[in-house]
């Protein structure tokens, strides 16, 4: 409708919208997933068993993977392109999985595969916020020198240093706003 109120003669709309869109514009997969990551699949729920299914709540494979700090089955479904970006039905993505539960094999994984660090949830918070909040140091750390940005704020007007959990974390946050000022 608004295409059309400026203007355009031809507009369509998309099944699923833009998500769809980018699903279906997103590289092949490019290696198969082996029998015991197949299995765990199956296991956890997951028909069909591939990278690209997804449970209630939005939940995708590699996001419970995250959750559950399963570093080898993470590594294959990035592998068989998962969609690094997907988000739960709170906004949250796998790296926010993986910063809960504190594993730091899995966060390093992801952060190395190219996920957006700086991903906002409809709250406004990044993962950095969280991880601040909750005191989780090292995830802190990674994500500050994986170049996080630490002046994103929620929608509450808060920034990672306002929720700062622990002296360690307090300490690293003013460090890198000092590097940055």
């Amino acid at each position: 409708n608004i295409l059309g109120r400026a203007g355009f003669a031809t507009c369509y709309s998309l099944i699923g919208g833009f998500v769809a869109w980018k699903k279906a514009q997103a590289p092949a997969a490019t290696q198969a997933l082996s029998a015991q990551t197949a299995q765990w699949l199956t296991d956890a729920g997951f028909n069909p068993p591939s990278a690209a299914s997804v449970l209630g709540g939005f939940t995708t494979p590699l996001m419970l993977a995250a959750r559950q700090g399963n570093l080898a089955v993470v590594q294959e479904l990035i592998a068989a392109g998962a969609d690094l970006e997907a988000a739960d039905g709170d906004g949250n993505t796998a790296l926010w999985a993986a910063a809960y539960g504190e594993y730091m094999p899995v966060v390093q994984a992801l952060i190395t595969a190219g996920c957006k660090i700086n991903h906002q949830n409809p709250d406004g918070a990044t993962v950095l916020i969280y991880a601040s909040s909750a005191g989780k140091t090292a995830v802190v750390d990674a994500l500050i020198k994986a170049g996080a940005h630490v002046d994103l704020k929620t929608a509450d007007d808060f920034t990672a240093l306002d929720l700062a959990g622990n002296v360690a974390v307090l300490k690293l946050l003013k460090a890198t706003a000092a590097q940055l000022a």
